[in-house]
């Protein structure tokens, strides 16, 4: 994709009026000038257009064109999409500012009646909005509202500090419901809760508490409206150290505290329920080991040490580059294993394995053995390279050099990979349309990978991957666990100018006998804006399937999936009707009476499955309450089964905790008879506690069975006496037996668990569990019938490959590759499709069963192609943490992929084991909880290591097992990041930073929080730095920070070329360290910003290049100045690198070529903003510059006037960033031979709850 930029010009200002009047019509010389100031940006998608004068040839399908209007401050007006929504016609986004200049009303887009990008005036844009979502709205499928805006208040000081935000619509303006910000110090009364607002020692152990007036606070309000909100309040320090978090449920308040080292690392992190427990028995925290995070630092800052609750510490040992070359947790230091990792000589990882040895079994001894390791003594030793002697095709310097089991390999920047001096693998083209060539210019880049098979001698699966020239990957050839000796499994995929497969074809092979050869090809069709439009599909060369058709309304949003249709798109089996609230909130598919009402909802009659969702709005029938802070208040839902299923209309109505944890569903279903909703009152219910570490108390369940409602689980979680511990040890059980919760042992024992606490024993269900060293469930047994069992297999990344089934003499096998799944004899039984899987029923016969999923990707109903006719072959109702209700229609052979977006449901034994499996854990639906710790447990810390879903399994789910997600999942971010930074997230399409202009400023701000490129959205330091709009004083008007968003996303997937970058000398090297840069997050940043900035750079790699000053190192940039009467503009940056430069510095990390590159391309960030006055610059790590003052060396460089030391200690602060990001973990301190560490201390400082560093 290529961007072309015009420029609206000014003839000349005549008049600036006040702030607020921000649209002005002036005059020139030759007349009126009917619009402001802008910039034209005309996106070309395709390829061959080489010369601007060519655009104007396009066809609309071939360019988008989008129009930028500022006023006469240079703050944006509108922001136009030509003929950008779905039916042809111009997407306006515009903003109004108040007479400080604030944008303080966030304004939805709107559909105009143009095409070409017409501007409007600001008193005509708001009437055309209002009217767009006034009128017509069944019509267009979008929502009714009469405020499609959000609207901020701002604190009438210089401050300017955020007091409420609002959402979009006329519920959620700041005089109805809305959110409440609150700044005060800390008082005597915060001291009245919980024993008071601590103050913590290095040690973790806690004498006292802090005074009145030593602490920030800032309160954020759920509700400002509500009588008793949800709340929470965090403390901080004078140097804005985040002490305490502190959430209000109630009377009950729950508290987080933050410890930091001398350093200002952060040293405990300790969760609510260990505060609870101490206030008992002594503010320590060694009283509560099983309950905190906890981390260790060496001398050096690198984290030594890390530990999570109820699991054993974890162990990381470095090399003398700061390289993490082995880790160590609980369960491997039982054996004296190490996982290792080896390095090339550009930091990437190249070989990973496990390493034994029963010597060195502390950290101490460890690290002192790989200290002293003579391999160190020589730089050629710190890496490993390719050779041709090696099975491995890598060299075998770096330590560890033997007690090694190696299990994966990675292979960078060519396809000789036995360095034979020749390519061993090619691009085999399939003569598709429109199929690219792949370059052979690929430094940088992974092209091959070998992983083994775990628990296999020497079984290896290898996998490599061509690339186009843009480096879109487009083939990958690989061998599969049925036909290893063979690399002829083959995917290729043809991409357009713009960067989108419009075809992907596959094929598998698995082993001659028995086995199965299978050829898959999707096409693709796409809108202007890349809206997915239509999936075909063919096996095995056979007549093409038209699988979904999507249609989408004036903003975008999918309205429609029309499935399954065998002739050309005339007719559908089934069509699925999706409409939203004004906030982009999903709140009906189809709809729960199945009928048809004209399009509001729903515009078929045939439809096999149907849900309404309820916010705020109360529906007389299931008496709902309204929910005001964005949560499903209930729901309504039918499905559509043959004979013999459930056909009721059905619902359910939530309740949650001001912490936003689900306490009740109630269930009832429609009474046809009576014409209410009386059948089966509480049915269905489920109604849940917690305790203070958000591990679920108690747990009712009912079920309807012999048409009466009958209590089936009445658990109490049993957690020990001590209540300071996360695992489940025991449970009772005062329900039946016969259903849901089962003791099928009738056991008075529990739950027993490992080293890394994964749960090991099951006494109840009377089942064993081992684990491998990935912390994946290798075995599951029956412990009293030894002969039945389930084995799973894996591959070195931790994907399935297969699942055995061990039932006495019967033994049954599923292989899974890729997304296809084999029996016993290796035949395939089927795959996954967009909206389903594909059958494959004996011969060459394939059955379409498309998927209908709810709101969190749950699978519903299934149904087929019967004579033209949509049948249902499945129906799925669930309680609310994922057991499935009893009365579901089920077939043979039935999908079991179902709950929790898809996860695979292993209900082997009757039930016995009954556990969903996601990538990184096992789930128990009965138990609403998972049976390990939580991978990323750091992410909650408020919550246990086991929970599911953030105990709110309503609006969020987890489907791999490790970060809880929502298919909804804009709707929370909307809520929880980005309302207070003047943005609206507002659901819609893939397209959305696109449609939604400003609104893409929330993106960029959630964005950053969920990496933690910042700490907390309440931080109105970090909101000041930003936004030159509402409520800030930066320097970076909103439509730079969109523009940022962007190019940071297109850069970091690889889909932008950086146009202001020349390449000078060596290209390709300079080509292979921006490669390297842009695929982690912070260069990606940087690059973005750089590139929107259009700072003009020519990079040269000149091998040798030193400076004559033997304090100045193996790089520079020198900028090209234009100076003016009273000014110099910088107009160029020249960098000169030295691409070989490898040295141990006084603090022993390493260089290379990409980290000094990125030294540099920071210089021309501060360099640009320091002489063009974009004043108060703010990159991720950096939230005062001022930190940056301190001179501890000559603050002259080469005779110019810049502050060097402030540059310097920026750019070495980046490169720490770069290295960290490549797994570099430690920091450099020195620089020309002088320690810089003061400085970088500060920053260390600054940086305290930076998940990167």
């Amino acid at each position: 994709m290529r961007n072309n930029y015009k420029y609206l010009s000014i003839v000349g200002l005549l008049l600036l009026a006040k702030a607020s009047d921000a649209q002005i019509t002036l005059t020139s010389g030759t007349g009126l000038i009917s619009q402001p100031a802008g910039v034209v940006t005309e996106i070309v998608k395709k390829s061959g257009i080489t010369d601007a004068s060519l655009v104007n040839t396009l066809q609309a399908h071939e360019r988008v064109t989008m129009y930028s209007y500022v006023d006469g401050f240079g703050r944006p007006l509108q922001s136009i999409i030509s003929a950008g929504s779905p039916n042809g016609k111009d997407i306006i986004q515009f903003n109004k500012y108040d007479e400080f200049g604030r944008a303080t009303k966030s304004y939805l887009p709107f559909e105009a009646s143009t095409t070409n990008g017409t501007f409007q005036e600001r008193s005509t844009a708001e009437t055309n909005q209002a009217s767009f979502y006034t009128t017509n709205t069944t019509t267009n499928k979008i929502a009714y509202d009469t405020k499609p805006w959000a609207q901020a208040d701002i604190e009438q000081s210089p401050m300017q500090r955020l007091l409420k935000q609002g959402s979009v619509g006329n519920n959620f303006q700041t005089d109805q419901h809305y959110q409440m910000m609150l700044y005060r110090t800390n008082e005597t009364g915060d001291n009245s809760i919980n024993g008071g607002v601590r103050k913590w020692n290095v040690d973790g152990t806690s004498g006292g508490t802090y005074s009145a007036n030593d602490l920030t606070v800032t309160e954020a309000v759920d509700d400002g409206s509500a009588s008793d909100p949800g709340r929470t309040i965090v403390f901080a320090d004078k140097i804005g150290r985040v002490i305490l978090k502190r959430q209000k449920n109630g009377s009950d308040y729950f508290d987080t505290y933050y410890v930091y080292d001398l350093a200002g690392n952060v040293s405990y992190v300790i969760p609510p329920k260990a505060v609870i427990k101490m206030n008992s028995v002594g503010w320590n925290v060694s009283n509560v080991p099983n309950l905190i995070f906890s981390y260790k630092y060496d001398v050096k800052g690198r984290v030594t040490e890390k530990k999570v609750p109820n699991a054993q510490v974890i162990y990381m040992v470095y090399d003398p580059l700061d390289r993490v070359v082995l880790v160590q947790d609980g369960k491997m230091r039982v054996g004296n294993k190490w996982h290792y990792t080896k390095y090339d000589n550009r930091f990437r990882s190249i070989t990973e394995g496990i390493y034994t040895d029963a010597t060195h079994t502390s950290l101490s001894s460890m690290q002192s053995y790989v200290d002293g390791l003579s391999c160190y003594a020589s730089s050629t030793t710190y890496y490993e390279t390719r050779t041709n002697s090696t099975s491995s095709w890598y060299t075998n310097y770096c330590f560890p050099t033997s007690g090694t089991e190696e299990r994966a390999y990675y292979y960078y920047d060519d396809y000789d990979f036995d360095n034979s001096g020749s390519v061993d693998y090619s691009y085999t083209s399939e003569g598709l349309t429109g199929e690219g060539t792949a370059t052979d210019k690929t430094l940088g880049i992974l092209t091959g990978v070998k992983t083994k098979i775990l628990g296999s001698t020497n079984d290896w699966l290898i996998s490599y991957t061509f690339y186009d020239k843009r480096y879109n990957p487009i083939q990958t050839k690989s061998n599969n666990q049925l036909k290893l000796s063979t690399v002829s499994d083959q995917k290729t995929n043809v991409i357009d100018f713009a960067g989108k497969i419009t075809i992907s074809k596959e094929y598998r092979s698995t082993a001659s006998s028995g086995g199965t050869t299978i050829t898959v090809q999707n096409t693709f069709s796409y809108d202007k804006m890349d809206r997915l439009q239509e999936i075909k599909q063919s096996n095995d060369g056979q007549t093409e399937v038209l699988v979904v058709k999507y249609e989408y309304n004036p903003l975008g949003q999918l309205v429609d999936k029309k499935l399954h249709s065998t002739n050309s798109g005339s007719s559908f089996l089934q069509s699925v009707d999706l409409r939203y609230n004004i906030r982009g909130q999903l709140t009906s598919i189809n709809n729960s009476t199945l009928s048809s009402d004209g399009g509001t909802t729903n515009d078929e009659s045939n439809d096999v499955w149907g849900m309404n969702l309820f916010y705020e709005q109360e529906d007389a029938g299931i008496d709902n309450d309204a929910n005001w802070t964005g949560m499903i208040s209930g729901v309504k839902w039918k499905a559509a089964p043959p004979s013999g299923g459930n056909t009721d209309e059905r619902s359910y109505i939530f309740s949650y905790d001001k912490l936003y944890r689900l306490t009740s569903a109630i269930y009832k279903a429609y009474n046809t008879g009576s014409s209410n909703w009386t059948k089966d009152v509480n049915g269905f219910d489920e109604t849940v506690t917690y305790d203070w570490g958000g591990n679920i108390a108690t747990l009712l369940r009912k079920s309807v069975i012999s048409s009466s409602v009958t209590i089936i689980d009445n658990l109490t979680y049993d957690y020990g006496s001590n209540n300071d511990n996360n695992q489940l040890l025991n449970m009772t059980e005062s329900g039946s037996n016969s259903y849901g919760y089962r003791n099928f042992t009738s056991s008075s024992s529990g739950y027993s668990y490992d080293e890394n606490g994964n749960l090991t024993a099951d006494a109840k269900k009377g089942t064993t569990l081992t684990y491998n060293e990935q912390n994946k469930v290798l075995k599951i047994l029956q412990t009293a019938s030894p002969n039945k069992y389930v084995e799973y297999g894996y591959d070195a990344t931790g994907a399935k490959l297969s699942k055995t089934i061990f039932d006495g003499s019967t033994t049954t096998t599923i292989n899974y590759i890729g997304a296809f799944e084999f029996d016993n004899s290796n035949a395939l039984t089927h795959f996954a499709m967009p909206e389903g899987r594909v059958r494959k029923t004996g011969g060459s016969t394939f059955v379409y069963e498309y998927f209908i999923t709810d709101h969190q990707g749950n699978v519903r109903v299934s149904f087929e192609d019967n004579s033209g006719n949509a049948v249902v072959r499945q129906e799925n109702s669930y309680y609310p943490y994922g057991m499935i209700m009893a009365g579901n229609y089920q077939p043979s052979a039935a999908n079991n992929r179902l709950y929790n977006a898809g996860s695979k449901w292993q209900d082997d034994f009757g039930g016995i084991i009954d556990y969903y499996s996601t990538f990184f854990r096992e789930y128990d639906p009965v138990l609403g909880r998972f049976n390990s710790v939580d991978p990323k447990a750091e992410v909650t810390v408020e919550l246990s290591i086991y929970h599911y879903a953030g105990n709110n399994p309503i609006n969020f789910n987890d489907p791999m097992g490790d970060v809880k997600s929502a298919q909804d999942i804009v709707d929370i971010i909307g809520k929880l990041w980005n309302s207070s930074h003047g943005g609206v997230w507002t659901a819609g399409n893939e397209n959305i930073i696109a449609y939604f202009g400003d609104n893409a400023t929330a993106l960029f701000y959630g964005t950053l929080v969920f990496f933690g490129f910042i700490p907390d959205i309440t931080d109105d330091q970090v909101r000041g730095a930003f936004l030159s709009g509402s409520g800030g004083s930066g320097g970076f008007s909103k439509t730079i920070l969109e523009q940022i968003t962007v190019r940071y996303f297109q850069i970091y997937r690889g889909d932008r070329n950086l146009k202001n970058i020349t390449y000078g000398d060596n290209e390709s090297q300079v080509k292979d360290d921006i490669a390297r840069i842009r695929s982690v997050t912070a260069g990606a940043f940087l690059l973005a910003i750089v590139d929107v900035l259009e700072i003009p750079i020519t990079i040269n790699a000149i091998p040798g290049f030193q400076f004559t000053d033997p304090d100045r190192e193996g790089s520079r940039s020198e900028p090209n100045f234009s100076d003016s009467r009273h000014f110099r503009i910088v107009t160029s940056v020249t960098i000169k690198y030295d691409p070989e430069y490898f040295v141990i510095s006084d603090d022993k990390v390493g260089f290379a070529s990409y980290i000094t590159l990125g030294h540099e391309l920071f210089h021309v960030l501060d360099i640009y903003s320091y002489y063009n006055g974009v004043q108060n610059f703010y990159f991720p790590f950096d939230r005062d510059s001022k930190v940056y003052t301190r001179h501890e060396f000559s603050s002259s460089i080469d005779n110019s006037s810049f502050p060097r030391t402030y540059f310097e200690t920026r750019a070495v602060a980046f490169e720490n960033q770069l290295r960290s990001q490549f797994g570099m973990v430690g920091i450099r301190t020195w620089y020309g031979g002088v320690y810089i560490g003061n400085s970088l201390s500060i920053f260390a400082e600054e940086m305290k709850n930076r998940k990167y560093y």
